[in-house]
């Protein structure tokens, strides 16, 4: 994962989703991404939709919550 994401270092955002912090990318190829990579252990869940559904994204990331 953070080989195909290395290049996009420079635009990450620190971000949180159901009290984990992960990083957010947003990053254009042939349309507009946005990509959230959250640390679960050793595991990472990768999440991710067209700019175009940003906010239903958004609504469904609020929905989550992590059990430690």
């Amino acid at each position: 994962v953070e080989r195909q994401f290395s290049d996009l270092n420079d635009i990450a955002l620190e971000t949180t989703v159901g009290g984990v912090r992960g990083l957010k990318y947003e990053y254009e190829e042939q349309v507009s991404y946005i990509t959230v990579i959250l640390p679960l252990g050793q595991n990472k869940m990768i999440l991710s939709t067209t700019k175009e559904h940003e906010n239903v994204f958004n609504q469904i990331l609020d929905t989550f919550k992590f059990i430690r």
